[in-house]
């Protein structure tokens, strides 16, 4: 931004921002055995800190190191430092993935930014607590553990008992050449069915189940669109052996029955009170946790030019989730780049590097 916006019209945006979205003054507070977001009325920044760009990195990783700390300090989930020069203001903002995620980031900019020139902003749809205690109100112990797809998924998981041990560990990498059409939440299945399909192969079986992660914004009678805050949803596809187009279908079907119109959310329930889980939440964990082999991400799209690092971050993330995790699986995080779309796992699901043409697929 110009160096003649004034240091305070900055705060003033920030501030707008804050009040609009109550999950931006939120920290993490344990209450007993839960727990729970403490939202602030305000929350203040140290207006009088402004750095010189050259010092920009220092600094950026000393305010990554406190938003780390901050989450287990009961402090404030986001933080946000300025820099500048002789011809140029710089605002770097640090916010924590449990109240960010990839929507977030563009709402939250375009918020920020028409604060900073005088606009209003005017929320649409519903918040992130609102919608938290509509997971809460629609889900329930009794409604998951009797619930017809938690059933399905129970029996899908017997099959793949111990497919995991059959997989090796280490890095594997399937590139899939000519993606054209495919967008969006497709994509999502797209990977979920090749690595489902190449798993039942490994291991000799008819069913795999696997953990997908989508941002899902649109719901039967309200909208997240302009939702700040973590919406992601953890979703369970099942492959039965079907060919891409059925399985693609059965994954659209079910996700607007259940997890859409439904709001069906095992891990609402699951997690409420984390890490202390009746036998009942472990139970449930087991069944959409423990006996699913493989959690997918699809991070979007990104240049041919951010490619060679964004390999070697996924690398280095995969392999502090296989140590921190308190689950063991495959991890898969794809990226679109280009008219390819490229899939990292950390176990060798594929060979170290292969090379699919999307009309093969089948």
């Amino acid at each position: 931004m110009p160096r003649d916006i004034p240091i305070n019209n900055i705060y003033q945006a920030l501030n707008n921002v804050t009040m609009l979205n109550p999950v931006l003054r939120s920290s993490l507070q344990q209450n007993g055995k839960e727990l729970q977001f403490n939202i602030y009325k305000t929350i203040t920044f140290d207006s009088s800190l402004v750095f010189n760009m050259a010092k920009e990195h220092e600094i950026l990783n000393k305010m990554l190191e406190m938003g780390f700390k901050s989450r287990y300090q009961n402090g404030p989930l986001i933080n946000m430092s300025i820099f500048q020069n002789k011809k140029s203001r710089k605002a770097i903002f640090i916010v924590d993935h449990c109240i960010f995620d990839a929507s977030s980031v563009s709402i939250f900019k375009n918020e920020f930014i028409k604060a900073l020139l005088g606009g209003v902003n005017k929320k649409r749809g519903i918040g992130y607590i609102k919608y938290y205690h509509k997971l809460e109100n629609s889900n329930s112990l009794e409604k998951i553990e009797g619930h017809p797809y938690i059933k399905e998924i129970r029996r899908a998981n017997v099959e793949e008992k111990n497919l995991l041990s059959k997989i090796p560990k280490g890095m594997s990498h399937l590139e899939i050449t000519n993606i054209t059409s495919y967008k969006g939440d497709k994509l999502s299945y797209l990977i979920s069915y090749l690595s489902s399909k190449q798993l039942a192969k490994l291991g000799k079986i008819n069913s795999v189940t696997t953990n997908l992660i989508l941002n899902l914004r649109e719901y039967d009678g309200f909208s997240l669109k302009d939702t700040i805050g973590d919406v992601h949803s953890t979703i369970q596809l099942i492959y039965h052996g079907e060919n891409l187009q059925d399985y693609c279908a059965k994954a659209d079907y079910n996700i607007k029955h259940y997890f859409i119109d439904e709001l069906f959310s095992p891990r609402s329930v699951v997690y409420k009170n984390y890490p202390y889980l009746s036998a009942r939440q472990k139970a449930i964990r087991k069944v959409i946790g423990e006996d699913i082999p493989i959690s997918i991400s699809f991070i979007g799209t990104i240049s041919p030019e951010q490619m060679e690092d964004f390999e070697e971050s996924i690398r280095i993330m995969q392999k502090e989730l296989a140590k921190t995790a308190d689950l063991s699986r495959i991890y898969a995080t794809a990226v679109l780049c280009g008219n390819k779309l490229h899939i990292f796992y950390d176990h060798k699901v594929y060979e170290d590097f292969q090379v699919l043409d999307f009309s093969e697929i089948r």
